[in-house]
């Protein structure tokens, strides 16, 4: 802004020719005026700018120039360097992100292998579950073997009035007969 105001004073200094007046009031104070005095007793006068001067102040107006177009090419080098130092950064974080990715790509299919590995190695193996229990009904609750009105199986009704030596949750046929045969192969397993 400085170098603004100093190429605007120094452009006016080579302008400086001008037509001046000088005019003397009837009080006899002198004023100087860019038009020709209304009254007598005035008189023009030529100004002229020294040449020495003028050639001093243009010198100055051409190396500020200069300097002003050093100044403005450094500066956009500056940015030209900016510029591809910050399109290398972006590459660079770009290209992390992409490693990123690739390894955590390659982390869940390794994972997925060794899924795929664990499950058809159990695929041929015998599957071995524990023995359950069926519930004993509870007294007193509806539905779950306890109350008379027991909606379940009927034949566990009869349970209390087992055969020593009978499995608890084998059915029976009739309460004083022994197990059919073909329920105890499929129950007992024999």
């Amino acid at each position: 802004m400085r170098l603004a105001w100093l190429l605007l004073g120094l452009c006016g200094l080579t302008s400086a020719q001008a037509e001046v007046f000088k005019c003397s009031g009837k009080s006899g104070k002198t004023v100087y005026q860019q038009k020709p005095c209304s009254q007598e007793g005035g008189r023009q006068l030529d100004i002229h700018a020294d040449p020495a001067r003028e050639a001093e102040a243009k010198a100055k107006l051409e190396a500020l120039r200069e300097e002003n177009q050093v100044r403005k090419a450094a500066r956009l080098e500056a940015e030209k360097q900016q510029a591809e130092q910050q399109r290398q950064i972006e590459e660079v974080e770009a290209m992390k992100r992409s490693a990123l990715a690739q390894q955590q790509q390659a982390d869940a299919q390794r994972r997925q292998a060794e899924a795929l590995e664990r499950r058809n190695s159990y695929i041929g193996a015998p599957v071995i579950y524990a023995p359950v229990a069926p519930m004993p009904g509870i007294p007193g609750l509806p539905g779950l073997g306890g109350s008379p009105g027991y909606s379940g199986d009927q034949q566990h009704h009869h349970e209390h009035e087992r055969r020593p030596g009978e499995a608890p949750n084998q059915p029976v046929d009739d309460v004083d007969a022994k197990p059919s045969a073909e329920r105890r192969g499929k129950v007992g397993g024999r």
